[in-house]
This record gives C-alpha cells, sequence and structure tokens, in this order.
C-alpha cells in the first residue's frame, strides 16, 4: 500500500512504524489462525487476580483514557 507523507507523519505521531502498519494490514488482509483450547482460562491460568484496590485504578485509568 501507498502511504503519503502525511500518512506516515500522522503514524509516526502515534507511535507506529511503517513496518508496524504493514503487519497489521497483512493480518487483516490474511486473518488470524484458528486457535484450539486447551483449558478454560481461571485464576492462575491465564487470568490475574488482582487487588480491588488495583482494579479500580485500572478502571479509572481506563475511563480516563476512553
Amino acid at each position: 500500500m501507498n502511504f503519503t507523507k502525511q500518512d506516515i507523519q500522522q503514524m509516526e505521531a502515534r507511535g507506529l512504524t511503517l513496518e508496524k502498519i504493514n503487519t497489521q494490514l497483512t493480518l487483516f488482509k490474511e486473518g488470524i489462525p484458528f486457535v484450539n483450547l486447551k483449558n478454560a482460562a481461571n485464576i492462575n491460568n491465564g487470568i490475574v487476580k488482582v487487588s480491588a484496590e488495583k482494579q479500580k485504578h485500572a478502571i479509572d485509568f481506563f475511563e480516563s483514557k476512553r
């Protein structure tokens, strides 16, 4: 894909490289391979339990950035 100089400047302003963009575009075009799960995720197997304080901090951070 051909990008304009302005496109590249916008990407760089967002901390992206042309290589990252091309990788993402390839994922969109080719898709992501299907994954066969072996187990359900649970605490200590893919899920980390956090304290109520850390949970509130994460929620507040998310809300402030969305």
